[in-house]
């Protein structure tokens, strides 16, 4: 924009230096025709004098022309340079608009990275967080089952062994109150996915299949000792 502004400067001072001269050599031209009549009336002797003030004025008037032509030639060459600077402006102008779009668009996409990282983060800190509550719950629940089997076994005269591996016999006494000392059994198996089965149930409990779906569902062996306990009792009544 400064190069452009003295390009502009430079320009009207050259278009000023041409106008000065066109008056100057407009002054002569009379000067001229002024000494011409002069001329006509004196002697001899003064038209010598002024044949060499003519020469004089006509070299004059020549050197002027040279000149206009030369700043002619400059305002000429000052008028293309300041339309070169003007393209290159405008140039630089749609560079910069393109340079301001693209730092726009790189912005916005930066903020958008940040606010999946962002989201990404809390959703990984929820899930950690979830874990760490399952895991407490789960130890917590455990601690529960196993104070509740402990007083399950000490109630109900429970007795638990492995007869293999991977496998647990659950036998109960005092169910059934004309022999407290019959035992009733289910043995369970169970897989290397955590799954239980039954393969062995004495007596027959038409319910045994159900209560352990519900165990493996719900994970809750104290609860299946006392379902298979009362189905034992219900036996021993009917």
């Amino acid at each position: 924009m400064a190069d452009e502004n003295e390009s502009r400067t430079e320009l009207a001072t050259l278009l000023t230096r041409y106008h000065d001269m066109e008056r100057k050599l407009e002054d002569m031209g009379h000067k001229f025709e002024a000494h011409i009549q002069r001329t006509m009336e004196t002697s001899k002797i003064k038209a010598e004098r002024g044949d060499q003030e003519r020469q004089q004025l006509l070299e004059s008037q020549e050197e002027l022309e040279r000149q206009i032509e030369i700043i002619t030639n400059q305002i000429s060459e000052e008028g293309q340079k300041l339309s070169i600077k003007q393209e290159h402006a405008r140039k630089l102008e749609k560079e910069a608009e393109m340079l301001k779009q693209n730092h726009q668009i790189t912005t916005a996409r930066i903020q958008q990275a940040k606010a999946e990282r962002d989201a990404a983060k809390e959703k990984l800190r929820r899930k950690q967080a979830d874990k760490e509550n399952m895991r407490r719950r789960h130890i917590m629940e455990s601690r529960n089952s196993e104070t509740e089997l402990a007083a399950l076994i000490d109630i109900t005269r429970l007795r638990i062994s492995s007869p293999g591996v991977d496998r647990t016999k659950f036998e109960f006494t005092h169910v059934d109150e004309r022999d407290l000392d019959k035992v009733y059994y289910v043995i369970l198996d169970i897989a290397p996915d955590r799954v239980y089965s039954v393969s062995g149930c004495v007596p027959e409990v038409p319910t045994i299949q159900e209560l352990v779906d519900q165990l493996n569902k719900y994970r809750d062996l104290p609860k299946f000792i006392k379902l298979i306990r009362n189905a034992f009792c219900n036996s021993a009544i009917s």
